[in-house]
């Protein structure tokens, strides 16, 4: 059964697919990846970052995966399911 993930849930896994598909995890539960907080963003202004319980979500649904300490990545589950909205990762 496929999930269904949430507008942002797939903010989150476009987000971390567009910047390399691996980010660093912050003291405040955001993703760091190529200089950016992952979030939603107006311009170049972030209006919200992303925050720990949606990269737990998507953990939990093996959408991304650990990649070292306070890292984690996209997994093939998650990038089909990028392809699956209509984006290649």
């Amino acid at each position: 059964m496929a999930a269904s993930l949430s507008k942002t849930q797939r903010y989150a896994l476009r987000g971390l697919a567009d910047r390399a598909g691996s980010g660093a995890i912050t003291k405040t539960g955001t993703v760091l990846a190529a200089g950016e907080i992952i979030g939603t963003y107006y311009g170049d202004q972030l209006v919200e970052a992303i925050g720990s319980a949606t990269w737990v979500r998507l953990m939990t649904l093996g959408m991304v995966e650990p990649d070292g300490p306070k890292r984690l990545r996209i997994t093939d589950l998650g990038r089909a399911q990028i392809v699956k909205m209509g984006r290649a990762a």
